[in-house]
């Protein structure tokens, strides 16, 4: 009997159209259940280029990206699953070049459309480049401590970037931090490529990062403030004389062991010859240091010997 009912053009056509109905049916049900749904703004990375590259711009630096699935699955996801990326390992040179973006999203929904397509990426070469390393110190040991010395373990650095950025380069540079310690200490100080104003020039890599310094701080010795006296020789002119010695600065500081500092009662200048001077005289002289101490601050200072006449 089913084959005379198959055999009856007539039945055939009705089956055609039942199963073209549901067809029909399946599909705009499953349209009706489907979503799409705009991410932005997806931030364009580029997990991979030649080591020999560097990227300079990516133009725009973000895009929208829709997606499309279940509204369930849709709704679900967030602005941090959906990953845009341009594949830059293939290429070779410096230059500006349009690339199509790649998306990533969850397994359970799908993309739709990207905007824009295609970004403008330009990479530059990178160079390299040795330069002399440089460190300076900021802060104060403890009190009570002096610092006597900094030593680093580099005399030199490489820096690698593109070629513009390395011209603005004049110096790698770290920074020693005393931080106000009291012991001497042993630290990794981060160096920077840093232009002529001293900011660091952006894109420029310094390989090694770091540089070990080696800082020596010790205790103060004991230190001593005393007067400073002017010593003369020789006579002024006559019908002159000698109204005012004036000393700046009037004191300095010395340093030395509690020996050498006990009997100490003021310091003197080397001598100043006035022999003959008939107006007054200005000088910077040094002072001199009595044996086993040193000078904390210059070792000079300006006299003036202010001169008039008499009558």
């Amino acid at each position: 009997m089913m084959d005379r009912l198959l055999e009856n053009n007539t039945v055939l056509k009705i089956l055609s159209v039942i199963v073209a109905i549901f067809i029909w049916i399946q599909a705009t049900s499953n349209q009706a259940t489907s979503t799409n749904r705009t991410m932005a703004p997806v931030p364009v990375s580029y997990p991979s280029i030649n080591p020999h590259l560097t990227v300079m711009s990516v133009t725009p630096t973000s895009v929208s990206v829709e997606i499309k699935g279940q509204p369930s699955a849709v709704g679900a996801v967030s602005l941090s699953q959906v990953q845009a990326f341009v594949n830059l390992s293939q290429l070779k040179g410096p230059g500006t070049r349009s690339i199509k973006v790649s998306v990533a999203v969850p397994a359970n929904v799908g993309v739709y459309r990207v905007t824009p397509a295609r970004v403008d990426v330009t990479v530059a070469k990178i160079v390299q480049q040795k330069l002399p390393v440089t460190l300076k110190v900021a802060g104060l040991p403890a009190a009570g401590s002096e610092m006597s010395g900094y030593t680093g373990s580099l005399k030199q650095a490489t820096i690698s970037g593109p070629t513009g950025a390395l011209k603005e380069v004049t110096s790698v540079t770290g920074t020693v931090n005393l931080g106000n310690r009291s012991h001497s200490f042993t630290a990794d100080v981060v160096l920077h490529a840093l232009n002529a104003v001293g900011k660091v020039v952006p894109r420029v890599q310094v390989n090694p990062p770091t540089d070990g310094v080696d800082v020596t701080i010790k205790p103060k010795p004991p230190q001593k403030v005393l007067p400073v006296i002017t010593q003369l020789t020789g006579q002024v002119a006559s019908g002159y004389k000698i109204s005012q010695i004036a000393v700046y600065p009037s004191s300095v500081t010395l340093s030395g062991s509690v020996k050498a500092l006990a009997g100490l009662r003021r310091i003197d200048t080397i001598p100043i010859n006035v022999t003959g001077a008939s107006k007054s005289i200005t000088e910077a002289v040094p002072v001199v240091l009595p044996k086993g101490t040193s000078l904390v601050n210059s070792g000079e200072v300006q006299v003036t010997i202010t001169i008039v006449g008499t009558s």
